[in-house]
């Protein structure tokens, strides 16, 4: 039984540093977790943008519709 487990030692090991790497990768490094949050800030205020000005042109739409009625 021990010289199974020793015989299968070097794939175990091998295995879980692929795991350890995959999960490192995964969460990326400092730099591209900044320029995810970058970008998601830039989503967020272009969001709010495109949401003020369809506020706005539904007030001059409002406002055009009261002077030609």
């Amino acid at each position: 039984m021990l010289s199974i487990f020793l015989n299968l030692l070097p794939i175990l090991l091998l295995v879980g540093v692929w795991i350890v790497f995959a999960i490192i990768l995964r969460k990326g490094s400092p730099v591209q977790r900044k320029a995810i949050a970058t970008q998601d800030e830039a989503l967020e205020e272009a969001r709010r943008t495109r949401i003020a000005v369809e506020r706005i042109a539904e007030l001059l739409e409002a406002r055009q519709a009261e002077r030609v009625g």
